[in-house]
Formats: structure tokens, C-alpha cells, sequence
């Protein structure tokens, strides 16, 4: 599997220069590879936010992508950083949750990366992106294969599984992230229209149901009743709806306005799409 790019994620923002000190690094050691910033606006320690955004960028990158994850509010601690290869891809970062949802339906194999070798010698305590992950990464578009960076791990860290469950005509989840936008995704897809017809497939464990005339669809959160809609054009003004939006979950949006504002909705709060 050749290496085709270094994909950033991390909480560092861009007020400071830790982004630009790890391209640093990279140059340094791989100067051909390229470096593309997914984001770096990541809210301040949110390993459940990175995690949603790795698993929705992940999908649509080349195999061969390196992932350099750095959402580490752990830095320091006992917590393990790993090299971890899953889907023809390789993510670098820490051990703490943060690779959770790009394993749903994936195998992986991983290792610890502990060989000083591909490490800055006297590494900090503080910032391990610096002397730790983008040095992997940048190694690892080299020739250094997993083996060589540590021993084997057969268990990583997972955050709790997002809430997905499917009677016979219903489907219960949760606000799991939100978007510039205000747009808020739930854990409740992956669906695929199929003529009027919408085929859902669990991203997180692969059940699947087919839930025949989507125009029947109904959402409900916190008392709450939705419409469902295909385009953000069909929502009525200063009103929300849901839709399928591009990464095939279930999103609640408004047209030109923020859902989140409209709805005052939070993370965890609960989202039930129903039928007839």
C-alpha cells in the first residue's frame, strides 16, 4: 500500500504555531509527502467530536491515507499512542476513543508506537503531536511498517457506542455531533434512497431494514414533530426538518439557519424516526 497523503485532525487550532511545528517535523523526515488539514478547529479535548469527524472525513479520502489524530487531552499520562491500519488507511494518534467509530464494520490491526527509532529523542510531556504522532506519520509514509514501530495491541480504547435502536417500525438514536452550519447529525443511518424506497444499513453494526415510502417518515425530538425532506430548499423558513444528508446519517437542519439555535437541541439528546 503506497502512501498517498498526510491528513491532519486536531484541537491545536491556529492562533498558535503546534500545527505548522508538526508540518515542520514531517517536512523534515518525508519532505515529498503532501499534507492536507482536515481541521484543527476541533472544540478543546473533545475526543467524541474528533472521532465523528475522522469517521466522516475517513470515507472519502484514497487508500494509503495517513491520519495524524491529535485530540489528547490525556497527553502525558499512561494512555498508549498507537499506529493503527484499518480499511487500506493508517491512523497515528492516541489511545483514548478517539479511533472508536472508523472500527464499526472494520478490521484493524495496530501497535504501539514505543520505539524511540521514529520518536524525537527527549520527548516532552506536553506535546506529543510534535514529538511522538508526526514523526509516525511521517515515517510511516516512508518504509517504516506498523511492526517496526512497537509491539502488537489487540484492544483499544472505545468510546460508549451511540444509541441506535430498530423495532419494526421505528428507529431510536441520538444527536451525535453538529456542523458549522447548525446542521446536527444523528446516529441514525447509514440510509441509501433506493427508487422511493430508503435502505438503511447500521454504521455501526451492519443490521439492515428497508423502509418502504420514504414520504411517510416522521421525526420526533424532545416532543418535538419533524418533517422528513430530501433538500434544504423543501424546509419552510425559520423551521427544521430532517433529511439524508452526505455522509448517509440521518441530519436535522433548517434552510440558511442554524438547527442547533432553532432547536436548542444537545448532544445525546434523543431523535426517534418513525413510519407507517
Amino acid at each position: 500500500m503506497k502512501p498517498t497523503c498526510i491528513a491532519m485532525i486536531t484541537d491545536f487550532g491556529l492562533d498558535d504555531p503546534y500545527v505548522s511545528i508538526m508540518k515542520g517535523i514531517i517536512t523534515s523526515i518525508t519532505p515529498e509527502i503532501p499534507l492536507i488539514d482536515i481541521t484543527h478547529q476541533i472544540p478543546l479535548g473533545d475526543i467524541q467530536r474528533g472521532a465523528f469527524v475522522l469517521w466522516q472525513a475517513s470515507r472519502d479520502f484514497p487508500k494509503g491515507t495517513i491520519f495524524l489524530c491529535v485530540v489528547d487531552p490525556g497527553v502525558g499520562t499512561g494512555r498508549k499512542a498507537v499506529y493503527l491500519k484499518s480499511r487500506d488507511q493508517i491512523f497515528i494518534g492516541p489511545d483514548n476513543g478517539l479511533f472508536s467509530y472508523i472500527l464499526y464494520n472494520s478490521d484493524f490491526s495496530c501497535w504501539e508506537l514505543s520505539n524511540p527509532d521514529f520518536q524525537r529523542s527527549n520527548s516532552s510531556k506536553t506535546f506529543h503531536g510534535r514529538d511522538i504522532f508526526a514523526p509516525a506519520a511521517a515515517y510511516a509514509a516512508g518504509s517504516v511498517t506498523g511492526d517496526q514501530f512497537g509491539s502488537r495491541l489487540n484492544n483499544l480504547n472505545k468510546l460508549p457506542q451511540p444509541a441506535l435502536i430498530i423495532n419494526e417500525k421505528s428507529l431510536k438514536g441520538e444527536i451525535i455531533s453538529r456542523d458549522h452550519f447548525g446542521n446536527l447529525f444523528t446516529s441514525l443511518g447509514a440510509f441509501e434512497y433506493k427508487n422511493n424506497n430508503l435502505q438503511f444499513r447500521s454504521w455501526i453494526d451492519g443490521s439492515e431494514i428497508i423502509i418502504n415510502n420514504a414520504s411517510q417518515l416522521r421525526i420526533k425530538v424532545n416532543d418535538q414533530q419533524l418533517p422528513f425532506v430530501q433538500t434544504f430548499s423543501s424546509i419552510n423558513p425559520d423551521s427544521c426538518a430532517g433529511l439524508i444528508g452526505s455522509t448517509g446519517l440521518l441530519e436535522i437542519a433548517a434552510d440558511q439557519s442554524s438547527a442547533n439555535s432553532l432547536l436548542g437541541l444537545e448532544k445525546d439528546d434523543p431523535v426517534i424516526l418513525s413510519w407507517d
